[in-house]
């Protein structure tokens, strides 16, 4: 995982010059709170995108899970139930258009071409009792969740998927912060303010 110095990094306002930063997690893992909090301490004008967004209609997400029960359910956790392209078009266009972009949701590392696109990861690490509790208290209306879903299936995916995260993040050219728990939020937003200054310096160094 790459290390990110913030000893030597200006006080000053943060801008940082089209920088994506993709916040990622299981579902109900906090990625809305971390991503206000983001907002809230870069203090700028930004593009936010929701993986959610861009989900296929439920009748037409091709894949299947067979759960434990035999009861046979839409894959929504396989990118293949979003519309990969259009969420990939969406990040390339704010990067051009913003300052700053975030991009939030559990499959994020697993769509190869948006990674390319990404300067930053935030990964949240939190426990399945907790996550699982959280997502009992929504509603889900058009979708509703299958007992044994989010157990068997969801979670387990993400997992997988933020580990291969780690594992490649020490060949990738951008920083991964992971976020142990809530209460590593408030340090890893400061951490990563830190490191968008410090892309604004390096990319203004007559600033």
């Amino acid at each position: 995982m790459m290390m990110v110095d913030t000893s030597s990094i200006k006080d000053g306002p943060v801008v940082p010059a089209a920088v994506a930063i993709a916040v990622v997690g299981v579902s109900c893992s906090g990625k809305s709170t971390v991503c206000a909090r983001l907002h809230a301490a870069l203090d700028l004008p930004l593009t936010l995108i929701a993986q959610d967004d861009f989900y296929l209609p439920v009748e037409a997400v091709p894949d299947r899970v067979t759960l434990k029960s035999g009861k046979v359910v839409p894959d929504f956790d396989s990118p293949s139930a979003l519309f990969v392209q259009k969420l990939v078009t969406a990040v390339r266009a704010a990067k051009q258009t913003s300052q700053a972009v975030i991009v939030e949701g559990s499959m994020l590392a697993a769509i190869k071409e948006l990674v390319p696109l990404i300067d930053a990861w935030i990964m949240l690490d939190v426990p399945q009792a907790i996550c699982a509790a959280r997502r009992r208290a929504r509603v889900y209306e058009e979708a509703p969740d299958p007992v044994g879903y989010f157990e068997e299936h969801a979670y387990p995916t993400a997992a997988q998927s933020q580990q291969r995260l780690l594992q490649a993040a020490p060949t990738m050219n951008c920083p991964v912060f992971r976020v142990a728990g809530t209460e590593d939020v408030p340090h890893v937003v400061q951490q990563l303010v830190h490191w968008s200054r410090n892309q604004n310096d390096s990319s203004h160094p007559d600033s």
